[in-house]
């Protein structure tokens, strides 16, 4: 892993995602769940998150139209 900082919105992705390896979430999920509030553009908005974790060092899998998962 990078020794690079996460941002206290890339932690709680980490998180969530770390929570249940091999669990799918939809970018909608995950919006939710961080923010607290209706997803509005949340798979942009994710999808930078996502990338930002895996220019870090972390492995997110995306799942085609489905979402994100952790292994």
């Amino acid at each position: 892993m990078n020794n690079t900082a996460l941002t206290a919105a890339e932690a709680e992705i980490l998180h969530l995602l770390q929570k249940q390896p091999g669990r799918v979430y939809s970018a909608e999920e995950i919006y939710e769940t961080v923010w607290r509030q209706t997803p509005i553009g949340a798979a942009n908005v994710i999808a930078v998150h996502i990338y930002h974790l895996r220019q870090k060092g972390y492995v997110i899998k995306t799942v085609w139209r489905r979402g994100y998962k952790a292994e």
